[in-house]
């Protein structure tokens, strides 16, 4: 009973990571915030790290061992199943079911143009721009 406690606690705050990853931060968070591994399953990462060619129209690949290490610490800090109902081709945490169900005011100014990105968590949630590095403006 315990450990469900636990469990439950610590994804109350996904913007801060059981573990930090220097790799992760940096390379990450270079072009966006470094997304917290919680936010998305492992299965997820796992399927976006190996596109990194392709990142969302972007070639973001990486040296062979920076890739592996940033795998396993997505693989190890990952959500243990799915958090999120849907998937695109490529997964996005801004169309996830959960994601729109609690951001409808932000996406209505998004698609008004008035909310440059809706990835840039750290604008309204100031504690993601702290823990997830740079972000995206």
């Amino acid at each position: 009973m315990l450990a469900v406690c636990v469990h439950a606690v610590a994804r109350e705050n996904v913007w801060q990571p059981a573990q930090d990853n220097a790799s992760w931060r940096a390379e990450c968070g270079a072009c966006h915030m470094a997304f917290p591994p919680g936010l998305l399953s492992v299965d997820d990462w796992l399927d976006i790290m190996s596109r990194l060619d392709q990142h969302y129209g972007v070639d973001a690949s990486l040296e062979p061992k920076v890739k592996v290490e940033i795998y396993d610490y997505l693989k190890q800090n990952g959500a243990s199943s799915r958090m999120f109902g849907s998937r695109d081709e490529v997964p996005r945490i801004t169309t996830s079911d959960r994601f729109v169900a609690k951001h409808r005011s932000a996406i209505r100014l998004w698609a008004k143009g008035q909310i440059k990105t809706l990835s840039d968590c750290g604008a309204c949630h100031k504690e993601a721009g702290e823990a997830g590095g740079k972000s995206e403006k």
